[in-house]
């Protein structure tokens, strides 16, 4: 068992060696166990003298450095995934823009050849009652035709919300 202050500076001597050893490669393991054991230093070292409380502060710092290094790694890998991640949002959000421009495109390109045959479909409606003027029942579905292509009209006219 250590009992001297001397004794104390030769254990936390190894254990920074050790650190500097882990942090130079990188060795999160090693890193982790040996913050471990700072913090066993600490609460171990005896008596509270000036000298052990000097050590103890040593012991405190080489284990905050070695906690930051450790979380520096997974700190990087989360900001570099938060910028693929902005960069994916961006994409998506730009695609969504894409979409919805060929959708209205195509919404509007559908809703002009709709009005086009709406419109051939009244002309062809107004022109049964003088191909055929002796038949009443022609006479009504041509009303009927031009009346369902009147609602149609109206309809695309409100943007498909209903005019009725």
């Amino acid at each position: 068992m250590i009992r001297t202050a001397e004794q104390w500076r030769a254990e936390l001597a190894q254990l920074l060696d050790r650190a500097e050893v882990a942090a130079g490669a990188r060795d999160e393991a090693a890193m982790a166990a040996l913050a471990d054991d700072l913090g066993r230093f600490v609460l171990q070292s005896s008596p509270n003298t000036p000298e052990i409380l000097a050590l103890d502060d040593l012991a405190i710092r080489a284990r905050r450095e070695l906690s930051r290094r450790l979380l520096e790694g997974p700190l990087s890998r989360i900001e570099g995934r938060s910028v693929e991640f902005v960069a994916l949002a961006k994409q998506l959000e730009a695609t969504g823009r894409s979409a919805r421009a060929a959708a209205r495109s195509g919404l509007a390109a559908t809703l002009t050849e709709l009005a086009d045959a709406a419109a051939r479909a009244t002309t062809a409606a107004a022109a049964i009652p003088r191909l055929a003027p002796d038949d009443p029942s022609l006479h009504k579905q041509a009303a009927d035709l031009a009346d369902a292509v009147d609602r149609l009209l109206r309809l695309i006219r409100a943007g498909g919300h209903g005019a009725d």
